[in-house]
């Protein structure tokens, strides 16, 4: 009974020792999860835009509008081209100066976010964005500038730079647009964080 006694003594030493080791081997492993979680929570967190409205970032809720009076403005060029209307000529120098100033506006809460993003790979397709926003606007406003005091009725010839740099911002602020669906939809940039559940994840609508 005594020598029974030392064996199952024995055994239990042995496992023991064999779920001491296990433990020690599998903590760093949930330690290492549980920094992981952590530091993905971190991103989604500083993701969420710092410039906004009731949890609504206000950069993309002021974009569409510099986008839509550049477009405009070059379709005002290309009916004044065609039917040689000067009151599509007029449209379009307005509105080219209206599409700058709302470019200037969104531009200031697009810096904002721009300064909260600190993942490096987000930042390098956060710079090319503002490249090409910061090239269109100049675009655009040289635009603007050479149509002054030009006769809208006989424009010899004075229009055609202004109109090449009209087409060639559109070109711009399509790449950039582009870019920025890559900020949002690829990396989540000024998206509050989800925290979805799988049955929730799952229910969102997708397009397929």
């Amino acid at each position: 009974g005594f020598r029974l006694s030392i064996v199952n003594v024995a055994d239990k030493q042995i496992q023991l020792n064999q779920l001491i080791f296990h433990r020690k081997k599998i903590l760093p492993i949930r330690l290492a999860c549980l920094s992981f979680q952590l530091l993905i929570h971190i991103k989604e967190v500083t993701m969420s835009s710092p410039a906004s409205i009731m949890g609504h970032p206000i950069h993309p809720m002021l974009i569409p509008f510099p986008i839509a009076l550049w477009v405009f403005s070059l379709v005002a060029d290309i009916i004044y081209l065609w039917r040689g209307n000067p009151g599509w000529e007029w449209m379009a120098s307005w509105t080219l100066l209206a599409g700058c100033v709302g470019a200037v506006a969104a531009a200031i809460f697009g810096i904002i976010d721009w300064l909260s993003i600190k993942d490096h790979e987000v930042k390098k397709v956060a710079n090319w964005h503002a490249r090409f926003n910061i090239l269109a606007l100049l675009l655009f406003a040289t635009s603007w500038y050479l149509r002054r005091g030009v006769d809208f009725e006989d424009p010899n010839g004075k229009l055609t730079v202004p109109i090449a740099l009209s087409v060639v911002g559109v070109i711009a602020i399509t790449i950039s647009g582009w870019l920025g669906g890559e900020l949002v939809f690829k990396y989540g940039v000024a998206v509050n964080p989800q925290n979805d559940s799988k049955t929730d994840e799952a229910a969102k609508a997708r397009i397929s």
